[in-house]
């Protein structure tokens, strides 16, 4: 496995996040056009429009259901780049539930939580610091052990690098919600004003159904460190919810009842994170601007270019951790050139219909860099809910194909 930082290759770009002009019609189909892109003379975003019509033929056919969107930078030229994205007369369009996408921010911002504590009280805590997390709702316990859909001895104590290493290599959700629960619902909300990323909202756990004011609460938890304990008390904001106008997305979902409703289910309370702000992250991340000791950084690195099965610890060894699930874009890098030509860091997300994808793509022998962010919408019946999306036969094959114009331009 190659030990590679995904901020070694990666030069500096001045140039502000980048920002969608208004919608602009092109052949019927997709608007492609942002601001402070510069295109090849062959332009990127048609070439990937030949690409879909080509392969995934159905996207193309009826853009505006698949809600498929791309964002991609360029490092090798500053200021170039390519985006597609669905034309609707709406910036609803543009929505994208991201998913396990979110658990990237959430493993940063634990970090930053962690060393801004350290230096406030002047106590040796970090990423390796034993935590414990006391009881928040009914029915649970308090914990203090490293527990998971991956194997580790038993004994082994909860940390923060655990956490991290669980919920960004293998996606695993309880973990995640921790790091969630560790920077706090309104902690979050002050990072994201913090680092200027006003898009990146975490409103909710993963997986854990509860009303909006009850996921804002999180729990008592305690760093044990050498010279003694330091505790995060539990926080319980009564805060007047916030809410956009309705963003409702299907035809129809089904309640926690089972119910059928005949209406879209309403997004405006789920978590946000669109793929300009993941680009962003992507290269702040790469030019190393988030406030994280070395250490940190090797491990938001690893855990990011490591898949499952290729873990130390924890060990994840049975078939469903195979690689192609948590790094799809991989699939088509390897199409352009063999795999000794590619590192390749991400964060996928998949739920409700929407599978996306942001990651740091770099050629080694070039030396190029790519930091892209995809999505698209799975959900061939319109009904949420159901778990009956097709991510292995449209979302996974789109991203490949994501990947694969990546690599091409990153080779030409």
């Amino acid at each position: 496995m190659r030990d590679w930082r995904l901020g070694a290759k990666a030069p500096p770009i001045e140039s502000p996040p980048l920002r969608f002009k208004q919608p602009l019609r092109m052949q019927g189909l997709f608007c492609l056009e942002a601001t402070r892109l510069v295109w090849f003379v062959d332009r990127p975003d048609l070439q990937f429009e030949r690409e879909l019509n080509r392969h995934l033929p159905q996207i193309a056919d009826d853009p505006e259901r698949f809600r498929a969107q791309v964002v991609c930078r360029f490092l090798h030229a500053p200021e170039s780049g390519w985006s597609f994205r669905v034309d609707q007369n709406s910036s609803d369009a543009e929505y994208c539930y991201p998913a396990s996408r979110v658990k990237l921010v959430q493993a940063i911002a634990a970090l930053e939580a962690v060393n801004e504590l350290a230096q406030s009280l002047g106590v040796f805590i970090d990423e390796h610091t034993p935590l414990s997390y006391a009881p928040l709702f009914p029915g649970e316990r308090v914990e203090t052990e490293d527990v998971g859909e991956g194997s580790v001895p038993p004994g082994q104590a909860l940390t923060l690098e655990r956490l991290i290493t669980r919920a960004l290599i293998a996606s695993e959700n309880e973990p995640a919600n921790k790091l969630f629960e560790f920077v706090g619902w309104s902690g979050f909300r002050a990072w994201s004003q913090r680092h200027h990323l006003p898009h990146i909202r975490i409103e909710h756990r993963l997986s854990e159904f509860r009303p909006p004011r009850e996921q804002r609460w999180t729990p008592r938890i305690t760093l044990h460190a050498q010279e003694g304990t330091v505790a995060i008390p539990e926080q319980k904001p009564e805060l007047e919810d916030f809410k956009e106008s309705e963003l409702r997305i299907g035809s129809a979902y089904r309640d926690s009842t089972g119910k059928l409703v005949h209406e879209g289910l309403d997004f405006s309370l789920k978590n946000r994170f669109d793929l300009v702000s993941a680009v962003e992250v992507l290269n702040r991340i790469g030019k190393r601007e988030f406030r994280l000791t070395e250490r940190q950084w090797n491990l938001i690195d690893r855990a990011m270019t490591t898949p499952p099965m290729e873990c130390a610890l924890p060990v994840y060894s049975s078939a469903e951790w195979m690689s192609e699930r948590f790094k799809p874009m991989m699939r088509g890098l390897l199409a352009v050139r063999p795999a000794e030509e590619w590192t390749m860091g991400n964060k996928i997300g998949e739920a409700y219909g929407f599978s996306s994808d942001m990651a740091t793509i770099c050629h080694i022998p070039s030396g190029r860099v790519a930091h892209v962010a995809a999505s698209i919408w799975c959900c061939a019946s319109g009904i949420l809910n159901t778990d009956e999306y097709e991510y292995e036969s449209i979302g996974r094959p789109y991203l490949a194909l994501v990947g694969k114009h990546t690599a091409d331009m990153l080779t030409k």
